[in-house]
């Protein structure tokens, strides 16, 4: 996390700072933090870049999957 953070400090091109965001996005949801990954998401916007769009359906997808597993549990 802190080497995407460091990396997004650097980027000022939109589809590699995207990019960047996104692997955030993905890294969180990966890892249980879904609130925090679709925060990302939305901030991110709609994507041009066809891969950035992809990873950013993935990201959503993972999040919106642990949410709705998290309220189920309740």
């Amino acid at each position: 996390m802190a080497a995407l953070g460091d990396a997004e400090e650097q980027l000022d091109d939109l589809v590699p700072l995207t990019t960047v965001r996104v692997q955030r996005a993905l890294l969180l949801a990966n890892n249980g933090r879904p609130d925090e990954a679709l925060a990302i998401v939305e901030s991110v916007g709609a994507a041009t870049d066809p891969r950035v769009r992809v990873d950013l359906t993935v990201a959503r997808s993972i999040a919106d999957s642990l949410v709705e597993a998290q309220v189920a549990f309740l």
